[in-house]
């Protein structure tokens, strides 16, 4: 996510590939999974889930406000 903001002319391969990746995320939408396997999945990995949301929602928008600057 950090590169193709610092670095959009990496990403120009992938511009034709949205409309695909949309369908494949939608298709995944629609299968049917059970909440409950969620809960006992959430529960095994509770420290890699918040380590990868402080990643993503604190470290990553700082350093690429900071670098940016």
């Amino acid at each position: 996510m950090g590169v193709g903001i610092g670095f959009p002319e990496c990403g120009r391969i992938f511009t034709p590939y949205p409309l695909y990746l949309m369908m494949l995320i939608l298709f995944l939408s629609f299968l049917e999974i059970e909440f409950i396997a969620i809960l006992k999945d959430m529960k095994k990995t509770t420290l890699i889930l918040i380590w990868l949301c402080f990643l993503k929602l604190i470290i990553l928008p700082a350093g690429l406000f900071f670098s940016l600057k």
